[in-house]
C-alpha cells in the first residue's frame, strides 16, 4: 500500500514537470520543439516503464534451512555455512549468522565460522526481513591432540645419530606436532647431565663445557608424548696442544696449592689436566690442587685429559710448619644454659703455622667447660674465663629468656559454630583437641614458651 502511493505521488510530480515542459516548449521554434518533445517523450515513456517493472508482486521467503549441518569441529577449524531459501525466486533472502559463544566460535558476516576453543556452541541463521525464519546447529567444538612429536636442533649438524654444538653459539630445539594444528602444544626439557649444557624453558640450548665426546641426551616432553636428543659439544675452532711445562712445588704440610702449568701453544683450547701422586701419605691431590700431608718428598706427574701422549713429572717437597706467631681468636661474652660454641682462630701469622699448640683451658669448667679442640660448653649460671693460650676472655652464662605471650587469637570450633549453651561451675577446653568449644588461632609472639 505505501508503494502505491508514492507511485501515485511520482506519477503527480511527473505530470507537473511535464506540463510545464510543454509551456516552454510552445515559445520555441518548430524544429526544437518537435527535437524537445520527441526527447522528453521517449523519456518519460522510460520512467513509467520501469515504474511499472518496479511495481512486480514480491514473493516472501517461506523457509531457511542451513544445508551442510556439522555437530562437531576441533580448535583452530574454519567453516563455510551454506544456506537455502525457499522458494528459489523470493524476494528476500539476506541472512543473519549469529553465535551462542564467541570465545568458542565466531561467525563473519559472510557465514565462515573460526573454532577458537574447546566447548559447545550454537551456530544460528535468520532471515533479516523475516526474522521467524531461522535454523541452527549445536557443535561440539574439540581441542586437537597430539599424536606424535619430532624434535630438531635448529643450525647444528647431525652425524651418527647426534647433534654437536659448539661453545659460544645458542641453539633452539624446534619441535614439529603430529596434526600440525594441535591445539596446545607446550613442552617440557629434561637433561639426564648439567654439565655440559642447559636448556631454557623455550627450548634454547646454551653450550657450557667441551663434552670431550660424551653424550648428553636432551628429552623432550608433551604430556606422555616423548621425544630424546642426544647433543655433543665441542669447541668451535679447536686449538690443539702440543706439549706443557709444570714447575716443581714445594708447599707446607695442611697447605693447599695450586701447579703451575704452562702451555704450548698458550691459545691452545683443550688445557684439562689430570694430577697424581707417586705417595698420597706425603702429598695428595684436591681439584687438581697438592696438600701436604706430612714431611717429605714424593712426585705428581701430570697429564693432559685430551691428549694423553703429553705428560710431565715432578718433584713435590712437603716441608714442616712455621711456628705459630700470632692469630686472634672471637669468644662470646654471653652464653644461654645448655648451649654451645665452637671457637674459631682468625689472623694466623705466619700464613699455614700450626695452630695445633694453641690450649684452650677453663677457670671453672663446672659453669663453662671447653675441650681440646675450642668448643664452649655452657653447664651452669655464672660468670668465669676462658684461656686461650694464656689470654683470658671473661665469660657470662644466663638463663635462657622465655618469650612470655602477649595476646592470641581464639576462633570458635566448627563444631559449635551454631550455638553453644554453658553453664555455671563447668569447665570447658580451649585448643586441646577437636571437641574443644574454641581454638587458638594465633599466638602473639608466634612461637611462645610461656
Amino acid at each position: 500500500m505505501k508503494k502505491r502511493n508514492i507511485f501515485k505521488l511520482f506519477c503527480l510530480c511527473a505530470y507537473i514537470v511535464c506540463a510545464v515542459v510543454l509551456i516552454v516548449e510552445a515559445s520555441m521554434d518548430g524544429k526544437t520543439s518537435s527535437n524537445q518533445s520527441s526527447s522528453l517523450g521517449g523519456t518519460i515513456a522510460n520512467i513509467f516503464n520501469d515504474l511499472e517493472g518496479d511495481q512486480t508482486k514480491a514473493v516472501p521467503p517461506t523457509s531457511l534451512k542451513i544445508t551442510n549441518k556439522i555437530s562437531e569441529a576441533y580448535v583452530g577449524d574454519k567453516y563455510e555455512i551454506v544456506t537455502e531459501t525457499l522458494p528459489a525466486e523470493a524476494t528476500y533472502k539476506s541472512v543473519i549468522f549469529t553465535s551462542s559463544n564467541d570465545k568458542v566460535a565466531k561467525v563473519s558476516k559472510s557465514g565462515e565460522i573460526t573454532f577458537l576453543s574447546e566447548g559447545n556452541v550454537t551456530v544460528s541463521i535468520y532471515n533479516k526481513d523475516y526474522t521467524s525464519l531461522k535454523d541452527s546447529m549445536i557443535i561440539n567444538v574439540k581441542n586437537v591432540l597430539a599424536e606424535n612429536i619430532s624434535s630438531t636442533i635448529t643450525d647444528a649438524n647431525l652425524e651418527d645419530g647426534k647433534y654437536t654444538l659448539f661453545i659460544g653459539n645458542q641453539y633452539t630445539i624446534n619441535t614439529q606436532f603430529t596434526p600440525s594444528n594441535t591445539t596446545f602444544k607446550d613442552l617440557e626439557y629434561e637433561l639426564d647431565n648439567t654439565k655440559y649444557i642447559s636448556v631454557d624453558n623455550k627450548g634454547v640450548i646454551t653450550p657450557k663445557v667441551y663434552s670431550a665426546g660424551a653424550i648428553t641426551n636432551i628429552t623432550i616432553k608433551h604430556g606422555e608424548l616423548i621425544n630424546t636428543i642426544p647433543v655433543t659439544v665441542e669447541y668451535k675452532n679447536i686449538v690443539s696442544l702440543d706439549d706443557i711445562t709444570v714447575n716443581d712445588i714445594e708447599v707446607y704440610v695442611t697447605e693447599t696449592k695450586s701447579l703451575s702449568v704452562t702451555y704450548s701453544p698458550s691459545n691452545a683450547t683443550l688445557k684439562d689436566y689430570t694430577v697424581t701422586t707417586a705417595n698420597s701419605k706425603i702429598a695428595s691431590v684436591s681439584s687438581n690442587k697438592i696438600k701436604g700431608v706430612k714431611e717429605g718428598s714424593t712426585t705428581a706427574t701430570v697429564t693432559s685429559k685430551y691428549y694423553s701422549h703429553i705428560s710431565k713429572t715432578i718433584n713435590v717437597t712437603v716441608i714442616k710448619q712455621p711456628d705459630l706467631e700470632s692469630f686472634s681468636v672471637s669468644v662470646p661474652s654471653v652464653l644461654t644454659i645448655g648451649s654451645t660454641y665452637q671457637l674459631r682462630i682468625n689472623n694466623v701469622l705466619p700464613k699455614f703455622a700450626n695452630t695445633s699448640t694453641i690450649t684452650y683451658s677453663s677457670d671453672n669448667a663446672s659453669i663453662v667447660s671447653v675441650n681440646n679442640s675450642g668448643k664452649l660448653t655452657a653447664v651452669a649460671l655464672g660468670s668465669t674465663n676462658i684461656i686461650v693460650n694464656g689470654t683470658s676472655y671473661p665469660i657470662q652464662v644466663v638463663d635462657k629468656l622465655d618469650k612470655v605471650t602477649t595476646g592470641f587469637d581464639i576462633s570458635i570450633n566448627e563444631k559449635y559454630s551454631e550455638g553453644l549453651n554453658l553453664y555455671t561451675n563447668t569447665s570447658y577446653t580451649i585448643n586441646k583437641d577437636a571437641n574443644s568449644i574454641a581454638l587458638i588461632s594465633t599466638w602473639y609472639p608466634s612461637t611462645p614458651s610461656v
